[in-house]
């Protein structure tokens, strides 16, 4: 179908940024009154239904956009490509579906699909050339090297460390010397993104994110760790904010925990009740409890359930 379109694949940023230039052109010709949004994670099959059955509202096309694929099955697939509009188009956005699901597999069969694989070699060189070109800067080839070295190959975070890196170089070609300064390791800077995401309540990005981490290699046992430091941070930032304490500074003076961190989790932190701490604090003391004594399958080779621990705790933070 023309009008059932998908974007997906392990580029979790090329997805994203193949969406956003959607947007961008649909709103410059058909206006803002013409495009929806929907979370695929929290609407129904019939809501579903009644939003791409809609006309579109003096102009040519309308697009609804849904991000993440909704939970219907094969036969709700049928109804739902039978409600869509013809003047209407659905762009279903998942970077990382469950292709073993029956209904999965029936809309790929039914959509146009264009699917984002990383990128590496000349082409991610060409890509980070491109984009500080865009931006007013450049970069020398070590300082390249040593880029690609702490941050490896994941899009997502190049593009942020590019972005700091031309602002500090302020016209001048980026060198080894402004990575060494500005560019955290590899993995000390993937798990503080990872950190960003879930404190901003970005649970799908996140998720992906984390997902894509653990298919680079990153262990499970590692990430279950981290979130076992940021629900410990986020614990003692949002009691300090229940004592009264409202700054930073105050914060991380009184917990001993680094401006950064506090300043990360500290939205947060305000709008959660003492109550949803505490549940969330226990949830995650009886799975880590579990983990250590055998309630999990953990091991070197058998990562399935630890996998799957991880995603349920990084949902745990928005429940």
């Amino acid at each position: 179908m023309q009008n059932l379109c998908v974007l997906t694949g392990r580029n979790a940023y090329a997805v994203r940024e193949e969406k956003e230039r959607w947007i961008r052109t649909f709103r410059g010709k058909y206006g803002d009154e013409n495009l929806s949004r929907v979370d695929g994670g929290a609407t129904t099959v019939r809501a579903l239904q009644d939003e791409v059955s809609a006309a579109p509202f003096i102009a040519a096309k309308r697009l609804v956009i849904v991000e993440g694929f909704p939970d219907m099955t094969k036969e709700d697939v049928t109804l739902l490509t039978r409600a869509l509009h013809p003047d209407a188009v659905l762009l279903i956005v998942d970077a990382h579906p469950d292709r073993r699901l029956a209904a999965v597999k029936e809309l790929l069969n039914r959509a146009t699909v264009k699917e984002f694989h990383p990128i590496a070699g000349r082409e991610l060189v060409r890509w980070m050339d491109r984009r500080l070109a865009e931006a007013g800067g450049s970069i020398d080839a070590p300082a390249r090297a040593l880029l690609l070295e702490r941050v490896g190959e994941d899009q997502e975070l190049l593009a942020g460390e590019l972005a700091k890196l031309v602002l500090f170089a302020s016209g001048r070609v980026i060198g080894v010397s402004d990575v060494d300064v500005l560019v955290s390791e590899r993995s000390e800077q993937a798990w503080w993104h990872l950190t960003e995401l879930i404190a901003a309540g970005r649970t799908r990005e996140a998720l992906t994110y984390c997902r894509g981490m653990m298919e680079r290699g990153e262990s499970p046992h590692a990430l279950w760790n981290t979130l076992l430091w940021i629900v410990a941070s986020l614990a003692e930032t949002a009691a300090a904010v229940a004592d009264g304490k409202t700054s930073v500074e105050r914060i991380a003076a009184g917990t001993g925990m680094k401006p950064g961190t506090v300043r990360t989790l500290l939205p947060l932190a305000r709008t959660m009740d003492p109550a949803k701490v505490r549940a969330l604090v226990g949830r995650f003391v009886r799975a880590d409890r579990e983990l250590k004594t055998g309630g999990y399958r953990a091991t070197g080779s058998e990562t399935q359930e630890i996998a799957a621990l991880v995603d349920e705790g990084i949902l745990a933070f928005s429940l």
